[in-house]
């Protein structure tokens, strides 16, 4: 996954994001051309040995041996000496370490140190990520932020493990398969229901809204609609089937996609709203940190589900 979103080029349309995030550590405040021209995985060197990631930009080829688990028994001699026959005239190498947490043994320090290898942590790489997402928001694809999300969230769990005690683990040890077998039959369950989804995108008609609109399926389950204001408040109106209807959601996306709006400014912005026009906000029931404007039946014809999200949308501008 670090390869695909180190490539500048591929299809998640978060450009430079992961690489200069990176890259940014080593040399901050930098404004160098870090638009890639190669990303490669698993570089052999001549002695047979593999280098996890070799990136190449202007200027720059980035060699990038990923520890997470393993401790670095790596030959860090032979992968400087690679990457020293690669390099071109005018390019500068840089040899990065791209550890869990920051390496604390004495014998791997002094390794990276002749070999010029510098370590960077995945708390300062997450960090820096966090940071600059926001930069890359309007680029990016929906689709996308989502397995970057998940690629946080997962090295975030890893950095600082969640604490359970032994009677939960048990517990999970005795019951896991059966776990991923609910799931797995509920995750096909929800597909069935989905079916509609393609139909429903197609029936609500976002060319004549009075702001830019764009629209974008997540999950298989949840058509989305992303209405920018004049303010360049971005409102979500979506359509989430589940068993027990179809939930039609409201919520401001925040312009940091690592972090959601809070409640409390989002009920300050819907308060100017045409949508919430003499209506209590807190009478709303809500999902997480989303807004149900209403649940309609599971039932509903796929028209009338149309129907509805279009009579929202057109209520979503200031008063």
């Amino acid at each position: 996954i670090l390869a695909f979103f180190f490539n500048s080029e591929e299809v998640h349309g978060f450009k430079t994001l992961f690489v200069s995030s990176l890259i940014n550590l080593v040399e901050p405040n930098q404004n160098a051309n870090l638009e890639t021209l190669s990303v490669e995985r698993e570089v052999m060197t001549e002695n047979g040995k593999r280098l996890d990631i070799v990136i190449r930009t202007d200027g720059k080829i980035i060699g990038i041996e990923n520890k997470i688990f393993a401790s670095l028994y790596n030959d860090l001699d032979d992968y400087s000496s690679y990457l020293k026959s690669q390099v071109k005239e005018n390019e500068r190498i840089i040899k990065i370490v791209l550890s869990l947490n920051k390496l604390s043994d004495t014998q791997e320090k002094s390794r990276m140190g002749e070999s010029g290898f510098i370590n960077i942590s995945y708390s300062d790489f997450i960090t820096e990520l966090k940071n600059r997402l926001g930069l890359y928001f309007q680029e990016g694809s929906p689709d996308y932020l989502v397995h970057i999300k998940d690629f946080i969230r997962t090295i975030e769990n890893l950095i600082t493990p969640i604490n359970m005690n032994q009677a939960v683990v048990d517990f999970f040890i005795k019951y896991e398969e059966k776990y991923w077998e609910l799931d797995a039959a509920y995750q096909n369950a929800l597909s069935s229901l989905a079916i509609n989804i393609p139909t429903l995108r197609n029936m609500v008609d976002i060319s004549n809204q009075k702001y830019p609109t764009t629209q974008g399926v997540w999950k298989k389950a949840t058509l989305y609609h992303d209405i920018i204001l004049p303010d360049k408040t971005d409102i979500v109106l979506e359509a989430v089937v589940r068993f027990k209807g179809w939930y039609i959601n409201i919520f401001v996306r925040s312009p940091n996609p690592a972090s959601q709006t809070s409640q409390t400014k989002q009920v300050e912005i819907f308060q100017k709203l045409k949508i919430f026009s003499n209506k209590n906000i807190s009478d709303y029931p809500k999902w997480d940190y989303k807004t149900v404007l209403e649940i309609l039946p599971l039932e509903t014809e796929i028209d009338e589900v149309g129907k509805k999200i279009m009579d929202f949308m057109a209520l979503i501008e200031y008063k």
